[in-house]
């Protein structure tokens, strides 16, 4: 085998220059010369070992008729034109043509619908109809699935050529065609998501029937919304299971999540809450599988919780209240081990009586080496159930790196509470620009010396009545 680029023909000084009138197809007078100089042995029509060996190099290798084009697409379609125009079919390869069946139906050009292009699309055509070279059909399929619209010209002509052409089970899309209807631009939506919805594993299911990318652009996304719409119902029930499958499709085990699409996804199991609290298990779900798959919203802000922002911000300001409560929760159970409960008998009560009655709206924690160590075994020991990004303390002085900080932002104000002896450091609105948050690293002085240098920023020491101190200078500044 001597690459993907399959020659039309060889033997170009002996061809020449090749010559089309209307009763002689493309492939006829480009394969001229290999049905001259090469003897093709006879196979029989369904040559089992054959079929098997190019089956599993398909699953091994799915996406060869769908490889990045090597060029700008309108260069592409350019190319073949100008060999249409002059007639001069030299040096042309079957990948060539792949690659132009891809390049005309570009979804952001569209050519095929620029008349000076129509020879081209009229040549593509015919030969798909032709259905001779299986990389060819091979390119077209996916050039379909890729450039999908139901109210294209381009998807209906082609699928209505494609479906013209008898499947053979040797083709990537046979059951996909023949199950599925993948050309009829009218039922292959309702049928992939039916096929989403009775699966266990939905990505696999997909994957399984041959499609190359079932997290593609085009036919694919489709599909994804469609699946989502008929989910709703559950989704709004609070169905674990709905969820579940849900999850499975945007994000399966051992697989790369989805990118384009999962915002929608995520929105869609988020605005249910917006107003009440999930079942626990529907709410520890996402918690885990939706920071573990897509990272910890308060960090990434883009990608797939930026698109669920610009959906619906409400959303996911749900996912940002359960991570503040799970944030807080979870510092207390690290600081137990690191500092000792009793440490926190007083103090961790007061954070959480404060985050029940709503007035914490963000959290994070910086954790000690040690505190790093204890948060890391836990979440082993819950199976990468907390599933929470943290900050280092990164304190040069000896006595503070063994120090723990927990930053809350507390009706509208930024808070930094700490173990051992760090006292309670409280930014007014007007302190200027606080401590920011979501930080890689803190340094336990340099919050020392921001309430030493500016005004408005008070430190209060935990002795005597210090819950009642905080709480005041927290109304009179949030005011």
């Amino acid at each position: 085998m001597k690459s993907t680029r399959s020659r039309m023909h060889s033997a170009t000084a002996q061809v020449g220059r090749s010559t089309m009138n209307k009763e002689t197809h493309l492939s006829e007078v480009l394969l001229d010369s290999v049905r001259r100089t090469v003897a093709l042995p006879r196979i029989a029509s369904e040559p089992v070992a054959v079929n098997r060996a190019a089956k599993a190099i398909r699953d091994r290798w799915p996406d060869v008729a769908g490889r990045d084009l090597p060029g700008d697409p309108e260069d592409i379609v350019r190319g073949l034109l100008a060999r249409i125009e002059r007639d001069d079919w030299r040096d042309c390869y079957w990948s060539d043509l792949c690659d132009g069946i891809r390049a005309i139906g570009d979804t952001r050009k569209s050519f095929w619908k620029q008349t000076q292009y129509r020879p081209v699309l009229d040549l593509l055509f015919q030969e798909v109809r032709r259905g001779e070279q299986p990389i060819f059909i091979a390119a077209a399929a996916r050039a379909y699935v890729d450039s999908w619209d139901r109210d294209s010209t381009f998807t209906v002509e082609l699928g209505h050529r494609l479906l013209q052409r008898k499947t053979v089970p040797q083709d990537w899309f046979h059951e996909l065609a023949t199950t599925y209807a993948l050309f009829n631009p009218d039922e292959v939506v309702g049928r992939l998501r039916a096929a989403l919805i009775e699966s266990d594993s939905p990505y696999e299911t997909i994957r399984g029937l041959g499609m190359p990318a079932p997290h593609g652009l085009s036919l694919m996304q489709e599909v994804h919304r469609d699946f989502i719409r008929h989910l709703d119902r559950r989704l709004q029930a609070g169905d674990v299971e709905a969820y579940r499958l849900l999850l499975d499709w945007i994000a399966p085990e051992g697989r790369e999540p989805m990118l384009t699409g999962a915002g929608e996804a995520i929105a869609a199991m988020l605005t249910p809450w917006i107003e009440q609290e999930p079942p626990a298990e529907v709410r520890d779900l996402l918690e885990h599988r939706l920071v573990e798959a897509f990272q910890d919203p308060r960090i990434l802000r883009a990608g797939a919780w930026g698109a669920c922002s610009r959906i619906s911000e409400r959303a996911s300001d749900v996912m940002l209240r359960w991570l503040t409560g799970k944030t807080i929760r979870t510092f207390f159970r690290i600081i137990d081990q690191v500092a000792g409960s009793h440490m926190w008998k007083d103090r961790g009560p007061f954070w959480l009586d404060r985050l029940e009655k709503g007035y914490i709206q963000e959290a994070w924690f910086a954790l000690s080496p040690l505190g790093e160590t204890v948060a890391n075994r836990l979440d082993a020991e819950s199976r990468g159930e907390i599933s929470l990004a943290w900050a280092e303390n990164k304190s040069r002085n000896s006595s503070d790196k063994e120090k723990c900080l927990l930053f809350v932002k507390d009706s509208g104000l930024w808070i930094v509470e700490g173990s051992h002896n760090f006292k309670v450091h409280i930014f007014s609105r007007d302190s200027g620009d606080p401590v920011a948050p979501y930080q890689e690293a803190y340094d336990c002085d340099e919050i020392r010396r921001t309430q030493r240098d500016r005004r408005n920023v008070e430190a209060i020491v935990h002795r005597g009545p210090w819950q009642y101190k905080v709480g005041r200078r927290i109304a009179e500044w949030s005011k």
